[in-house]
């Protein structure tokens, strides 16, 4: 599984028969592979109850970031909904690349609906 975990159950099902000459029931192949998937990689539910330990640390590595976790509430239980994570080197660099751009021309109004014809702006990297 560690080799290859996108291994289907129907090629696992193939592989184990050929190996050990036995039949297993598809349900049996799906269930046991879920279970190895849990002991190589831990469960889904571990990794969302780590999300807010995550969290912290992004801020505390990198302060001025901005890193949303988006929770709900059904059924009595907290769900994950959404993270959303913007690196503060990202956040200034989109600022600066922002002020790059400038309109160096635009046309005249047009009389009857009183808005610009048409303009031109450029990046003044490119």
């Amino acid at each position: 599984m560690k080799e290859n975990p996108k291994k289907g159950p129907k090629e696992l099902q193939a592989a184990l028969k050929k190996r050990y000459s036995m039949d297993i029931p598809y349900d049996k192949v799906f269930t046991g592979k879920e279970k190895v998937l849990d002991m190589i990689y831990g469960k889904w539910d571990d990794s969302y109850d780590l999300l807010p330990t995550y969290r912290a640390e992004l801020l505390k590595s990198v302060p001025g970031s901005v890193v949303e976790l988006d929770t709900e509430e059904h059924q009595g239980d907290v769900c994950f909904r959404r993270f959303f994570v913007a690196l503060k080197p990202c956040i200034d660099g989109f600022f600066a690349r922002m002020q790059a751009l400038h309109c160096n021309r635009c046309h005249p109004l047009d009389k009857e609906v009183k808005r610009p014809i048409g303009g031109c702006c450029c990046n003044r990297w490119t």
